[in-house]
This record gives structure tokens, sequence and C-alpha cells, in this order.
């Protein structure tokens, strides 16, 4: 009763489409859907008079005519966006995630996934004549390593209910957020702070809270674009520090 063991099989797709923003005949252009199939093998489990729960899984996915879009130039040197299917490629991974109670009110958690991608075959007019993509090349926001820890405590307040601060703590290998994965707009590993705070009466019909969130204020690149022809390096940043509250029935 606290040991379940599961295997999974699922494909699904992304349809096709034509190219969005055509600076010229030539690139109004179709690309085909992309196809997934992927694998699962997991554990989900409880321990120690279920004080402990442990849950793993492993995946791998095969990923077939993959859709990418490129910033690039024409002959003319104008700048231009291209949406057209890559190649293929394959994805392995495992994740784990464990929460902890060890004494009443007091509850620890702690995740962590590993993301392996590589091409293994590109389309023709994906090879190296315009240096775009390599079978090195890596998918857009996809780090290798992510990792998560939490900790919260129930505190009693008597007959005035309870108050419970948590603490967030995210960890991120880093990623590129282009195709060609051009290394000057890339995201670095990076470590994001949230904390919470909560009271909730005895009653427990509703609760009053206050969060902040990416606390120490870290500049995560949520996107980015670089023009081949002028060498422009343009980003967008993820929310930075905020700060708010609310009320839950």
């Amino acid at each position: 009763p606290d040991l379940m063991a599961y295997a999974s099989y699922a494909w699904g797709f992304k349809a096709g489409g034509i190219t969005g923003r055509p600076a010229s005949a030539d690139l109004f252009k179709a690309f085909d859907p992309e196809w997934l199939i992927t694998y699962e093998l997991g554990v989900k489990s409880e321990w120690l008079d279920r004080k402990l729960r442990l849950n793993l899984a492993a995946f791998y996915s095969s990923y077939t005519d993959i859709q990418i879009t490129r910033n690039t130039t024409n002959a003319q040197g104008m700048f231009i966006r291209v949406e057209q299917n890559a190649g293929n490629g394959d994805i392995k991974g495992f994740e784990a995630e464990a929460a902890f109670a060890p004494v009443r009110g007091l509850t620890l958690g702690a995740g962590m996934g590993v993301t392996a991608f590589a091409f293994t075959s590109l389309l023709p007019q994906q090879g190296a004549a315009n240096m775009l993509l390599t079978l090195d090349s890596k998918l857009p926001f996809t780090p290798k390593l992510t990792a998560t820890a939490t900790a919260s405590y129930r505190i009693p307040l008597a007959d005035a209910g309870y108050l419970t601060p948590r603490v967030d703590v995210d960890y991120s290998s880093g990623y590129f957020v282009d195709i060609p994965n051009t290394q000057a707009i890339a995201q670095g590993k990076y470590v994001l702070l949230n904390a919470r705070l909560t009271y909730m009466p005895r009653s427990t019909t509703w609760e009053g809270y206050v969060s902040v969130t990416n606390l120490t204020n870290e500049a995560v690149i949520g996107s980015g674009v670089y023009g081949p022809a002028n060498g422009s390096q343009i980003v967008s940043y993820r929310p930075p520090r905020m700060i708010f509250g609310g009320v839950r029935f």
C-alpha cells in the first residue's frame, strides 16, 4: 500500500504551419508537424510511517521533425524570422522529488531534474552550410539540471489559528534562448529565492498571505534575439522581485 510502480507510453504532435512573417515571396513556406513519442518508468512511495514521500521517474522521448524559429538575414541583409523543421532528436531524463515531515508542523521538500537532449539527424537545409545547427546544438530553454528545496513550518497560535512561513529555493544550470545557441544572449546558471507567510484561523475557511517572489531580484533572461547582420543583442527578462498579498476563501 505504500509503494506504486508504473510505466507509460504516449505520443503527440504539434501542428505544422506557414512562416508567419515572410519578408519576401520565397520565404512564404510551409513547415511540417513535429511528433514526440515518450516512455516513462517511475516509482511513487511512502516511508517511515508516511513521514517521508519519495517519487522517482525516468523518461526517454523520440522527437521527429523538430520545429524551430530562427533569426537570420536574406541576401539583401534584411532581418528575417523563419519557422522550419530542423531534424530529429532524443531526450533522456530523470526526476526525483521528496517530502519529509520529521515533526508536527514542519515540512521539508526537495526535487531534482536532469534532462539530456541531442540531435540525432538534421534535415539538409539545416546542415553546416548555414552554420545554424550541428548535431551538438541544444534546444532553447532546456537546462541540463534543475533543483528545488522548500521548507515550511506551521506555527500554532493557540485559539487565534496558525501562522506558516515558507521558503523556496530554485536552481537552474542555465540555457540558450535561440536555436544557433548564441552565447552572448544565453542565460547562465542561477538561483531564485521565494518566501511566503500565511495566516489561517482555526475555522480554516479562509486564509491571508503575503508573498515575495525572486527575493534577491535576480536578472533572469526570458527571451532574446541576436541580429547576425549587425551583431545586435536584445534580451528581455523574467519578472523582478515582486511583493503581493491576498485573501483566499
